[in-house]
C-alpha cells in the first residue's frame, strides 16, 4: 500500500488542526458581510468555500471508521460546515446543492451524536434548511421531532425558528399550521416586528382554510397593516 492509498488517521491534533483553520476563515468571511457588495461576495463565496473544504478534509477519517459516535471536534466541524453553507447559499450560484450539503453535515450531527443538545441543533437547522430548499413537509417533520426531543413549551423556542415552523407547517398539514399561527397571534409574536409577507400570506391561508376567516381579518387589521409597507389581500 503506497502512502496516499493509506486511509486518513483521526487524531486529536489532526481534527484540531482541521477546525481551528476552518473556523478562522469563517470567521473572516463573516465579517466581510458588513462590507461592500460585488467584490465582498466573490470574497464571502472564496472564504466560505475554503472553510467548507477545510472541515471536510478534518471529517475524511470519522467518515471511514463506521462508528456510532464521532468526537467532539468531527461534531463542530459538522455542525460549521453545515453553518457555512448554509449562509453562503444566498449568494452561491449552485445554491440547491449547497443547501443540500448543509443538510447532509446537520444530518451527520443527528445521527453521529449521542447528545440531546447536539441531536436539538441538529434538528433545528435540517428544518430551516430543509424550508430554505422549499422541502415543506421535511422541514416540518424536523420541527416536530424537534418538539418532541427537546420536550418543552414552543414558548421557550426563539421567534424565527417558530415561524419557519409554523409555515412549512401550512403548506403540509394546514390545521396544524394554523393553529402554530393561532399561538403565534395570543402570544403576540405577530406584533414584535414586520412580518414578512410570504409568513402573512401563508397564515391567512392555514387560517381561512381551516374556517377561521374572522380571525384572520382581525389579524390583518390589528397586527400587519399598522406595520406592513405593502398591501395584499
Amino acid at each position: 500500500t503506497t502512502k496516499s492509498q493509506e486511509p486518513p488517521t483521526c487524531s486529536e491534533v489532526s481534527m484540531s488542526g482541521h477546525l481551528s483553520r476552518g473556523r478562522n476563515l469563517a470567521e473572516q468571511a463573516g465579517r466581510l458581510e458588513t462590507t461592500a457588495e460585488s467584490q465582498k461576495n466573490r470574497e464571502i463565496l472564496k472564504l466560505y468555500q475554503a472553510a467548507i473544504e477545510e472541515f471536510e478534509g478534518g471529517l475524511v477519517c470519522v467518515a471511514t471508521l463506521g462508528e456510532e459516535s464521532w468526537p467532539s471536534a468531527a461534531l463542530q466541524m459538522s455542525y460549521l460546515a453545515g453553518m457555512c453553507s448554509y449562509q453562503m447559499a444566498p449568494i452561491a450560484q449552485l445554491r440547491k446543492e449547497v443547501l443540500e450539503t448543509a443538510v447532509a453535515h446537520f444530518q451527520n450531527m443527528y445521527t453521529y451524536s449521542r447528545m440531546p443538545v447536539v441531536k436539538e441543533t441538529a434538528l433545528e437547522w435540517r428544518g430551516k434548511t430543509f424550508g430554505q430548499l422549499g422541502r415543506d413537509c421535511d422541514a416540518h417533520a424536523a420541527f416536530e421531532k424537534l418538539l418532541k426531543l427537546r420536550g418543552m413549551s414552543l414558548k421557550e423556542w426563539d421567534v424565527n425558528t417558530l415561524f419557519m415552523f409554523a409555515a412549512s407547517a401550512t403548506n403540509c398539514n394546514v390545521e396544524r399550521g394554523a393553529e402554530l399561527w393561532v399561538f403565534l397571534h395570543k402570544n403576540g409574536y405577530l406584533r414584535r416586528g414586520p412580518l414578512c409577507r410570504s409568513c402573512a400570506n401563508k397564515m391567512d391561508i392555514a387560517l381561512r382554510r381551516t374556517g377561521k376567516a374572522a380571525l384572520a381579518d382581525r389579524i390583518f387589521q390589528e397586527d400587519i397593516l399598522p406595520k406592513a409597507p405593502w398591501r395584499f389581500a
